[in-house]
């Protein structure tokens, strides 16, 4: 009898241990298809990856050719924007040589000059040239050429420290400058030129200041005439030499021959 339980014990054990080998056969064969399943994803996306690759290859060699054709119509543009500057830089000299032949026929034919010069917010000017923190002390008008291309320019010295002479601060103080223009290497030097200055009367019945008329001779541009003194502050405050806090200067300058 006991030899037959032994049997049965062995067979019931044996039994067991075949349940367990199925069960982890069954759970082999899960695993197997999973890794199936899993390997035929891989293949998909592999197959993916060269069909991206292999369009963006394509794509790739398309923008090559793209390139090398900007490249070409870069170096054509090049050319012609060199074409063109030269163009550009031709017409520009002969631009130059036209405007500077045409000024200089008007200023041959125009020796005499008369220039006039406004000069505005005349009050806070002189008190601002008056200030002994101000460096600055004079202000100019705009240049203007006279005979073969002479190139002027007028110095108005509102507090009138230039001057040297005692209470030079209650008078005005003008000077004509030749300046440097376009024609100093073409025209003849020294110059020599005869000038009145003028403060007009803005009541315009005569009454203006004006100067005695005085020759210079000027040797080459950047160099002035001797500085003079116009009228006081005072008196320029009388009759309408001032008007809308404004004065006139008028220059009347004449080249000698």
């Amino acid at each position: 009898a006991s030899h037959l339980a032994l049997i049965a014990l062995e067979l019931t054990t044996t039994k067991q241990e075949q349940t367990a080998t199925r069960k982890e056969l069954t759970a082999t064969r899960k695993e197997l298809t999973a890794t199936r399943k899993e390997l035929t994803t891989t293949r998909q996306d592999q197959t993916a990856t060269k069909k991206e690759l292999t369009a963006t290859q394509k794509e790739l060699t398309v923008t090559k050719e793209e390139l090398a054709v900007t490249k070409q119509k870069l170096a054509g543009a090049e050319e012609n924007i060199g074409d063109l500057s030269v163009q550009v830089h031709k017409i520009s000299l002969a631009w130059a040589h036209a405007r500077k032949t045409s000024l200089l026929y008007l200023l041959k034919n125009k020796p005499n000059v008369q220039h006039t010069w406004r000069i505005e917010h005349w009050s806070q000017r002189v008190l601002d040239a008056q200030q002994e923190s101000n460096p600055v002390k004079e202000i100019s008008s705009s240049s203007f050429y006279v005979g073969p291309g002479y190139h002027f320019a007028i110095y108005a010295y509102l507090d009138g420290t230039v001057l040297r002479r005692p209470h030079a601060k209650s008078f005005l103080g003008l000077s004509l400058s030749v300046i440097s223009g376009n024609f100093d290497y073409e025209i003849k030097w020294p110059v020599h030129f005869s000038s009145v200055f003028e403060i007009v009367d803005q009541q315009h019945d005569g009454k203006n200041i004006g100067w005695i008329q005085y020759s210079s001779e000027v040797k080459g541009p950047g160099l002035s005439t001797p500085t003079k003194d116009s009228a006081s502050h005072v008196k320029l405050q009388s009759r309408c030499y001032i008007k809308n806090d404004s004065i006139i200067v008028r220059l009347i300058i004449e080249l000698d021959k």
